[in-house]
């Protein structure tokens, strides 16, 4: 699951960026450190045999001049291969799909509350026992609908994401899950698994719609088309996650990274070793491997000086960003598997199914009748903060309008809540009279601070 930290950086300070720092989980020493440990090790064998294998003859020192040739030639060509800008716009189109692919992740939201809203009892129904019958059946055709969207979505995370792939092996695994039932699971049995079939359920949630339409379960044509598109949208989304699994960046465009810059690390090796200092040759001497009469100054060739082993601090550094940069994208080329920053469907599948459950559900859709007691009488509209602290009140002289405006505030109250169920409601009318009341006061409430507004924009 991706690593959340917004809540560590929300207030910018210094001991925020130490905290972010010093995690570990998600972050990029956890990547490199296998091969950033490696290049150590290489490292320090190459040094240790350069720099520590005394020259005893010429031939080891015409050996030595040649590898510090080597060297020059290496740490001179090092940097002609633009591997800043090639894994730069690597890391860019990456991060780029791997955005796109959490934007398309699907919620079933959008049509439970539809369902939730359109699809309702029939008005003209005369009898309790006919009524609650009916409550049943939209009941079913709710649950039923948003059963089906959440068996397409599990379907499309089978073929993107392995963690639900081990869940959901085989189409039996649905069943016993409750996502399916013996008779849809023979009906899915005769589709071809290669083409991704999310898309079955989704045909069997529209033909339930259109079925609960011609029953006068969806009062209006315009709700079942409203309906469908909301399904189309669904559905969408899930195609698009399905391509983005199926068209991966180009294989040859990931390969001409890696090989970039493990290249880049392997020349490091090299072009990133100090260069040693070598005894000069006597002018009446040359380098001949077969005359036996060759000498060399023993002062100069068996005790060279002693070299100082420095810690390459900047080719460590370079090497640990271009790593970290191929890293990133690595862990962010697939969205669906087991990096930390990838996303885990798991908890998304369960969220989905529990909210849109919920959603459809007949208890939870019918809010109780709301009653009036005498807190809701005299509770009146405030901030959570003094006015004091406002803003705008920071700049207000004494004797502004718009200060008398702000602390006038006390006088606002919340209307009554109306309460049909009251004893004026017994007598014929009284349920109107009561209602043209209270709005009349309300307007007059809001009349008077929209003179008092005014008048403080004039005085302003």
């Amino acid at each position: 699951m991706t690593v959340s930290y917004s809540s560590s950086v929300a207030t910018a300070s210094h001991s925020a960026l130490f905290r972010l720092l010093g995690r570990w989980k998600g972050s990029i020493y956890k990547l490199i450190w296998a091969d950033l440990l490696i290049f150590c090790i290489f490292y320090a064998t190459i040094a240790l045999a350069y720099h520590l294998i005394p020259i005893t003859s010429p031939e080891l020192l015409e050996l030595h001049r040649k590898i510090s040739n080597f060297h020059a030639y290496v740490s001179l060509n090092s940097n002609y291969i633009p591997l800043s800008f090639i894994l730069g716009f690597f890391v860019t189109l990456v991060v780029k799909r791997w955005r796109d692919q959490f934007n398309f992740l699907p919620t079933p939201d959008g049509v439970s509350l539809l369902v939730c809203s359109f699809v309702q009892s029939p008005k003209n129904v005369q009898f309790r026992e006919d009524q609650s019958a009916l409550n049943d059946e939209v009941a079913t055709i709710r649950q039923t609908v948003t059963r089906y969207i959440n068996l397409a979505s599990v379907l499309c995370f089978q073929n993107i994401a392995p963690n639900v792939k081990e869940i959901y092996q085989s189409a039996t695994s649905f069943v016993s899950s409750g996502f399916m039932t013996e008779r849809e699971l023979e009906f899915f049995g005769q589709v071809d698994p290669r083409f991704s079939p999310f898309y079955i359920p989704l045909m069997w949630s529209i033909t339930v719609l259109k079925q609960a339409h011609a029953n006068g379960f969806i009062a209006h044509e315009h709700y079942l088309i409203a309906l469908i598109d909301e399904i189309r949208k669904f559905r969408r989304r899930l195609f698009a996650l399905t391509n983005y699994e199926r068209v991966p960046i180009p294989l040859v465009y990931t390969q001409v990274i890696n090989i970039g810059v493990y290249a880049f690390v392997i020349v490091s090796l090299i072009s990133g070793q100090f260069a040693k200092v070598l005894p000069e040759i006597p002018v009446n001497l040359t380098v001949n491997m077969s005359a036996p009469q060759l000498q060399l100054n023993s002062s100069e060739a068996t005790e060279p000086p002693v070299p100082i082993l420095y810690v390459p601090i900047f080719s460590l550094l370079q090497v640990a960003v271009y790593l970290g940069w191929l890293k990133v994208a690595q862990s962010l080329l697939n969205p669906f598997g087991d990096d930390d920053e990838d996303f885990d469907l798991i908890p998304l599948m369960d969220r989905n199914l529990t909210i849109s459950l919920w959603m459809v559900d007949l208890q939870h859709a019918m809010p109780r009748p709301q009653v009036a007691t005498e807190i809701t009488r005299a509770r009146r509209i405030s901030l959570k903060y003094a006015v004091d602290n406002l803003l705008f009140h920071q700049y207000a002289t004494e004797g502004d309008p718009l200060l008398e405006l702000l602390t006038s505030s006390k006088d606002l109250r919340v209307p009554e809540t109306l309460n049909p169920h009251s004893a004026e409601d017994a007598h014929g009318g009284g349920t109107a009279r009561s209602f043209e009341r209270r709005e009349s006061k309300v307007m007059e409430d809001m009349l008077n601070l929209e003179r008092r507004a005014s008048r403080s924009v004039v005085v302003s």
